[in-house]
């Protein structure tokens, strides 16, 4: 996926595109189908679509999560990110 940002700040849009990659295995196989690829993208935008509708002081649980899960891995809970998961269904 390649999100192109060119717009954000002067429309406060992200156009993005993407791809499925064919197999190695060859033939008409993909590693993922369309239907995971769009799910796959949707989870993506709950982590990186920080504070839609909430106070921008305050860090989402999205944010917290993948902020944690780069900076300090160490202290990364995946039992958060299931719950967190749960929650925003």
């Amino acid at each position: 996926m390649t999100f192109y940002t060119d717009l954000a700040a002067t429309h406060k849009v992200v156009l993005l595109r993407g791809e499925i990659t064919p197999s190695s295995a060859g033939g008409d196989r993909y590693m993922l189908t369309q239907a995971d690829a769009q799910v796959l993208a949707l989870a993506l935008q709950k982590f990186y679509l920080w504070n839609t509708g909430n106070d921008p002081s305050q860090p989402s649980e999205g944010e917290r999560l993948l902020r944690a899960f780069h900076e300090t891995p160490q202290d990364f809970k995946w039992e958060d990110l299931l719950k967190f998961d749960q929650l925003s269904m």
